[in-house]
């Protein structure tokens, strides 16, 4: 609650299901820097297309989109988030 306007920036990271590829616990994968007046919120949208989700199998030599618990966390820096999780 300051008295200036000031940007944030809104970081959303993405966790990895971990079983067929060793990732480190999240990756930035969006942001979006958001001006804000005193006392103002903001409704911010992002989106992550799902290639950013593939990873190279160093087997195969193959991109591949791993199946499982994906993480989505949101908020202004990384260790200040909000999470939630969706199925591939």
């Amino acid at each position: 609650d300051g008295c200036m306007v000031a940007d944030e920036v809104v970081q959303c990271y993405v966790g990895f299901p971990g079983v067929a590829a060793d990732r480190p616990v999240k990756l930035l994968k969006a942001f979006q820097r958001v001006p804000l007046a005193p006392g103002q919120t903001q409704i911010v949208d992002m989106v992550v297309p799902i290639d950013q989700l593939y990873w190279r199998n160093p087997a195969t030599h193959q991109w591949e989109l791993e199946t499982g618990t994906y993480r989505v966390m949101v908020g202004g820096n990384s260790a200040d988030t909000l999470a939630g999780v969706f199925e591939l």
